[in-house]
């Protein structure tokens, strides 16, 4: 098919639309009730916009229009485009998977060259009302081996929806999607594969969504990957978001802030993920100040700090509209809990190399899950009691089923994409991840397809570490589990909201829905000894308030893990070895000790570096 299809592209390379079609149904193949079948570019001679053609001459659609693209075929376009100001649905014939997928390529969406041979590689769908895309593949590039900045741009109005369902996207200078002109956009992700954002030399470019200049009103991500990126992820800057929501999304090899802001964000969620050798890029005070910590400290994958009227986006208008004119300590929650992190020992060499090669100011890591501010502000439960800390699972390398070279050839790539940001006059640019018989400078506008990654993986502290039990991260690579996921979403989804509310941690459940441990237990920790993580694990037959606490020998408090009210259930901590301002503990013996109402226990461990 590919190579049919590759063949063509050779003789009608710089084709644009023949404007034969004269209406709607001329670029339509059936009709099934509201849904439109849209013919796509080898339909139509080898005619370039087909899809927004016939989208612009629908201008009967009734309200539940839904434009549908068939397997495989090719929608480019050789111009930008404005939706109409209606809901618009553009859906792929097959609800095949993204990320274990096969059979034909669905749907590819992307921009090609005109008459005179100019490519159109950015902005290309610019939605003023909702848009979802669903089962397709999206791309901003074209056909000649271009990029460009962006493919989805929210215009004109305020209040916006796109939803990105089951898409494909890769290759970009900036973001996939973008809100720069107006505020109040949501942003719905779910089921979704992003690779190979990349493409500009800046360390801040190439990641998935940012809006410059206003607030935006949601931005969920949920069973979603994240693979190859050399700039900035999701980008909040001083502009709080009303709700963001991250759950079980698996980020790899992606290089800058995963989500980067001042800190002043008032409601997120961040549960379930799974953070592999990402936020790995280098840190030297004062960096990327306009768009990251005013502190002028590193950040981790966690950023939160007091609010700042004079830098916060929004202001006081948007103080007033959503908090009746004041937000307190009460109002800022932050749910952080059971989310996976691994760091390969190669990366240490990022600012080994960089200070190496300067004498100036001295550069430091970011590969931390909170710098000091923010963990101090986690633990101040008094002054703000609904920034909940729970646990941080560390358990070594996934083990994923077919990296393909992900984590070991690319590993030395974002080393040294890494080492080269740190210049002034940088212009090197990250190389992409393709397999062999699908090269970028021959295929551009193809992705690899089936997608090169088996992102599912062997390490049990990861596959049982999530809420109920269900693995970390994208659940797509775990087809049985995200079907069984899917029955108890909504639970889920309450629980998690639930949490984020009443600031507490959330239960992981090893037996039957519902049930409770018998007795008060806590258990020896695992491993023991241990470097560099270790487990604590305990039951509550009821509800109480719980203080977990680590001390050394001596008797000193090192810290404290947990201190807020638990339910019933079976709860476990991990404790990565550092003390209340994040600094690596000496070897030794260590207690830690268990209060839960009238009860309490207490045990020894032994952390060996």
């Amino acid at each position: 098919m590919k190579k049919l299809i590759l063949t063509l592209v050779v003789f009608a390379f710089g084709a644009t639309s023949a404007v034969y079609a004269q209406n709607f149904m001329d670029y339509v193949s059936e009709m099934r009730g509201d849904t439109a079948v849209i013919n796509d570019y080898l339909d139509m001679d080898n005619q370039a916009n087909t899809l927004i053609d016939a989208i612009s001459l629908d201008t009967d659609a009734p309200e539940g229009r839904v434009y549908e693209l068939k397997r495989g075929g090719l929608y480019w376009q050789d111009e930008q485009f404005a939706l109409p100001d209606r809901p618009v649905v553009i859906v792929g014939a097959d609800a095949v998977p993204m990320a274990t997928g096969g059979g034909d390529m669905p749907p590819i969406i992307c921009g090609t060259t005109d008459a005179e041979g100019a490519a159109a590689n950015s902005d290309l769908l610019q939605f003023q009302n909702d848009l979802t895309v669903k089962n397709a593949i999206v791309l901003p590039a074209a056909t000649n081996a271009s990029q460009g900045w962006t493919f989805f741009t929210a215009v004109q109005s305020a209040g916006n929806t796109i939803n990105l369902d089951n898409v494909l996207m890769e290759h970009t200078n900036w973001v996939f999607v973008q809100s720069n002109a107006v505020s109040g956009t949501r942003v719905n992700i779910s089921d979704s594969y992003f690779v190979n954002m990349s493409g500009h030399a800046c360390r801040r470019n190439g990641g998935v969504y940012d809006n410059v200049s206003f607030n935006t009103h949601t931005v969920t991500a949920e069973n979603s990957t994240h693979i190859m990126a050399s700039g900035m992820m999701y980008k909040f800057r001083n502009y709080p978001i009303n709700r963001a929501f991250f759950n079980h999304n698996t980020f790899v090899n992606c290089t800058g802030q995963l989500f980067t802001t001042f800190g002043y964000q008032v409601n997120w969620t961040v549960t379930n993920n799974l953070f592999v050798n990402s936020n790995v890029q280098a840190y030297k005070p004062g960096l990327d100040v306009n768009e990251t910590d005013q502190d002028l400290l590193p950040m981790g994958i966690i950023n939160v700090d007091t609010l700042n009227m004079q830098n916060l986006g929004g202001g006081q208008d948007w103080v007033d509209e959503y908090y009746d004119g004041e937000i307190t300590p009460e109002d800022r929650k932050v749910l952080v809990d059971l989310n996976g992190v691994y760091w390969d020992d190669q990366l240490d060499q990022i600012v080994e190399q960089i200070n190496a090669s300067q004498d100036t100011v001295e550069w430091v890591t970011q590969m931390l899950t909170m710098n000091s501010r923010t963990q101090e502000m986690f633990n101040a439960d008094d002054a703000y009691p609904y920034l909940t800390e729970g646990t941080w699972i560390m358990e070594g390398p996934p083990e994923f089923t077919e990296p393909a070279g992900l984590m070991t050839d690319m590993v030395d790539e974002i080393i040294e994409w890494s080492v080269n940001t740190a210049a002034p006059d940088n212009s090197y640019i990250m190389e992409k991840w393709r397999t062999d018989d699908n090269p970028a400078d021959e295929n551009y506008t193809y992705p690899d397809w089936p997608v090169a990654a088996d992102l599912s993986y062997s390490n049990e502290a990861y596959l049982n570490g999530g809420m109920s039990g269900f693995p970390l991260g994208d659940l797509n690579w775990f087809p049985e589990d995200k079907a069984a996921w899917e029955d108890q979403m909504e639970d889920e989804h309450a629980a998690l909201e639930t949490a984020l509310n009443e600031g507490r941690v959330v239960a992981v459940e090893d037996g039957p829905a519902g049930s409770a441990p018998s007795e008060f237990t806590l258990a020896q920790n695992y491993p023991n000894p241990f470097n560099p993580t270790t487990n604590i694990q305990f039951d509550l037959p009821r509800q109480a308030e719980v203080t977990l606490e680590i001390y050394d020998i001596t008797g000193q408090k090192v810290k404290t893990l947990v201190d807020k009210s638990h339910t019933a259930g079976q709860y476990t901590y991990t404790w990565n070895a550092t003390d209340e301002m994040g600094q690596q503990v000496s070897s030794g013996i260590y207690i830690y000790r268990l209060e839960a109402g009238d009860a309490i226990q207490s045990k020894r461990m032994t952390y060996l570096k």
